[in-house]
């Protein structure tokens, strides 16, 4: 992620433990999250890479596939 980052994409790690990553993610341009920064949550301390790891938004979002009591995603297609 050094070497090529991504583009309105800042990631550090939560804490220093190198399974839970801190992802700021800037809204799109041309969508209704435009200007807006979302802080998500990815933890790869449960099997992972044999399962994918669980994503949570901390930052409030009106989404249809974010559960908006929790910031889960929606893995009903993942599973």
């Amino acid at each position: 992620m050094s070497k090529a980052p991504i583009p309105g994409v800042n990631i550090e790690l939560e804490n220093s433990d190198v399974t839970k990553w801190i992802v700021i993610i800037d809204g799109p341009e041309g969508t209704p999250f435009v200007g807006g920064k979302f802080k998500v949550l990815l933890d790869f301390s449960d099997s992972y890479p044999f399962k994918y790891p669980k994503i949570n938004f901390k930052t409030k979002i009106y989404h249809p596939n974010v559960k908006g009591d929790t910031g889960e995603i929606c893995t009903l297609a993942l599973d």
